[in-house]
């Protein structure tokens, strides 16, 4: 079992394996995305246990995102990892990560996040790839979804250094940045899966949902799809409890 400050470290060496480790060579969004993915789902196999810690113990970043104490002290978590079939060009964002949570009073909830990915190019503090139009195409219809900065050099102003932040897709917009100065609207990929381990900053509406599932095409597909099965102190849902297009999507090979 692990303790949330080992998951959040754990997930960590998976970033800067897979972000900061394929720098030069394979800096690409797409290729670091998928060995990430592929990456979660290996380390911590088909099922995690993650002890919630006494807030005392953890960093005061991470204190607000747990639930009470006296209700749950144990995440039963399992993971898997799945690629679009079908043309790159139809996509709605890079990843959603599908969650479906148990409670120990029966209650099932299901919620999906959006990520889209974006590199720091070399030799420049910016992410040029950005696309203001393709954000508001995705934002219309998931307004929770958030961007994925992928950086080489170490980002500080956290608990510790990472290689991988996100920042709410609507702020991006907003502000109209693409560049470092970003990263103060940012948190780190890490403690935002635990967030939606925890059922956090999740889209819940039958839009969003369909289009995660793949089952809602017109808008584009996620090209990878993350689905997370969680129990809040008790077994997680099976996974033939989660429902999502299997003809829309491959699960990642060995």
């Amino acid at each position: 079992m692990l303790c949330c400050c080992d998951f959040l470290y754990t997930i960590e060496g998976i970033v800067r394996k897979n972000v900061r480790g394929n720098y030069p060579r394979d800096w690409d969004e797409d290729f670091i995305t998928r060995s990430l993915l592929k990456s979660l789902r290996t380390v911590f196999g088909p099922q995690t246990r993650i002890h919630l810690d006494a807030p005392f113990l953890l960093p005061p970043l991470i204190i607000p995102v747990l639930r009470p104490w006296s209700v749950i002290d144990e995440l039963v978590v399992g993971w898997d990892a799945y690629k679009m079939t079908g043309a790159k060009e139809n996509k709605f964002g890079d990843v959603a990560i599908l969650v479906t949570i148990r409670y120990p009073d029966g209650d099932k909830i299901e919620g999906v996040a959006f990520l889209e990915a974006k590199k720091r190019y070399k030799n420049s503090s910016n992410f040029q790839a950005i696309d203001f139009q393709q954000l508001k195409r995705i934002n219309a219809r998931a307004p929770r979804a958030s961007v994925l900065l992928y950086d080489f050099n170490a980002i500080y102003g956290y608990w510790w250094r990472t290689y991988a932040v996100t920042a709410p897709m609507d702020l991006v917009i907003a502000t109209q940045k693409k560049d470092t100065s970003l990263y103060k609207f940012s948190m780190p990929f890490s403690i935002r899966i635990l967030r939606h381990l925890l059922g956090f900053c999740l889209e819940h509406a039958d839009e969003p949902l369909r289009i995660a599932k793949g089952y809602q095409t017109e808008y584009g597909t996620p090209l990878y799809l993350l689905v997370v099965r969680v129990g809040m102190g008790v077994e997680p849902p099976s996974g033939d409890e989660v429902e999502f297009n299997r003809d829309r999507f491959a699960r990642f090979e060995e």
